[in-house]
């Protein structure tokens, strides 16, 4: 009789569900430079994977400005191919 391993329960570790979307949006720098135009791939209350052409391009902390003008501050937590994670360090905001 064969033993078939299973694969591992992967356990989901996000504190709030994602919400896939398609939106595009600007990466803005400390010193408020011409931005990136990125695309929200998803997110949640506490962060949001984008889509870049070049994430090596995306700055490790900048605010995310999106299509109705909310501007959040943004850590880089990971990059992986074209897709970058970020942590929303403070609040949504409207406005800049």
């Amino acid at each position: 009789m064969a033993v078939r391993k299973s694969k591992p329960q992967v356990t989901e570790k996000r504190q709030f569900q994602r919400t896939e979307t398609l939106n595009p949006a600007n990466i803005v720098g400390s010193e408020r430079e011409a931005g990136l135009i990125c695309m929200i791939l998803d997110w949640s209350h506490s962060g949001a994977r984008l889509g870049l052409g070049n994430p090596d391009s995306c700055p490790d902390h900048f605010t995310l400005v999106t299509q109705d003008n909310r501007w959040m501050a943004c850590e880089v937590v990971w990059r992986r191919g074209e897709q970058v994670g970020v942590r929303f360090l403070k609040g949504l905001e409207a406005g800049g």
